[in-house]
């Protein structure tokens, strides 16, 4: 695919906390690296993590009409949820080009063992997948199993779901570490969960495909409404947002909901993941020759 057209950088400010100065120098690293690529029509655009959308909206849209039907590669490694989940809902919807897209993810090397990420805002949908709140009981909620739960104990606490509602989509195989933690995710929402009415459905976390023939399952191909909260590894959250574009539309509707963390350690992962020497770059083909694969 061609790689050497326009390039759009999102370069993103998190509020102020006791790491910001770390922060700020790290962005700053990462800002000179990727200038240095030496793209030849490079934009990069600064944004709040809690600034109003519009101001991504504009940009997405600006970007998209402006490339026309050149190949898109959109590299979710560390796109915001936000971002990435409405770019999607505008590929499937408003623009019919380009007829090239390709996903692109790079697994990191290692987690840090503290959390990695705090403060979350209250449980609200991410632009674009709102449902009506009358529509909310009638659905059943699938979350993608991360490492920090961000709020979600405290609406099972308040009674805004129970056991019965919950389907977890639960990354393994994993590393022995990253299982414990994932379990500590659901027990964290459940203490003592009813192993008769919790259903786990156990997916490969950057199997793209895989995850998104669960949602189909879950979700009975749109028949059955579902609230989706991507909290787990950002290739289920790919297929989150593929299933919720393609169903967008559908009478069921589906509706994507997140408790967006304000804080990020600065220290969140360390390196790549390397196989046989070489670092790993997953690319998930979404659109071949005008198609959409999903």
């Amino acid at each position: 695919m061609d790689i050497s057209g326009p390039q759009l950088v999102f370069e993103i400010i998190d509020p102020p906390s006791v790491s910001t100065n770390e922060i700020k120098q790290k962005t700053a690293d990462n800002r000179a690296f990727i200038i240095g690529l030496d793209f030849q029509d490079q934009s990069i655009t600064v944004h709040g993590l809690i600034d109003p959308f519009s101001g991504y909206e504009r940009v997405l849209r600006e970007f998209l009409n402006r490339i026309g039907n050149r190949n898109l590669i959109i590299d979710i490694t560390s796109l915001p949820k936000k971002v990435y989940f409405f770019l999607t809902k505008l590929l499937f919807g408003e623009f019919a080009l380009p007829r090239n897209i390709v996903f692109t993810y790079g697994e990191p090397s290692t987690y840090s063992q503290k959390p990695l990420a705090e403060n979350p805002d209250p449980w609200e949908a991410l632009p674009g997948f709102r449902i009506s709140p009358r529509d909310e009981n009638n659905r059943k909620v699938v979350v993608g199993i991360g490492y920090e739960p961000l709020g979600l104990p405290d609406l099972v606490d308040a009674g805004r779901f129970d056991e019965t509602q919950m389907n977890f989509l639960f990354p393994f195989p994993a590393e022995a570490d990253r299982v414990a933690r994932n379990w500590r995710f659901i027990r964290g929402i459940f203490p003592n969960p009813a192993s008769g009415r919790l259903s786990v459905t156990r997916v490969d976390g950057i199997n793209v495909p895989e995850v998104y023939q669960a949602l189909l399952g879950i979700g009975e191909h749109g028949e059955q409404g579902l609230i989706l909260a991507p909290f787990g590894p950002k290739p289920v959250s790919l297929a989150m947002a593929l299933y919720a574009a393609k169903y967008s539309h559908h009478p069921n509707q589906t509706g994507v909901y997140y408790t967006q963390p304000t804080y990020y350690n600065p220290e969140y992962s360390t390196g790549v993941r390397e196989i046989d020497g070489h670092r790993v770059l997953n690319a998930y083909c979404v659109k071949l020759d005008g198609r959409f694969v999903y």
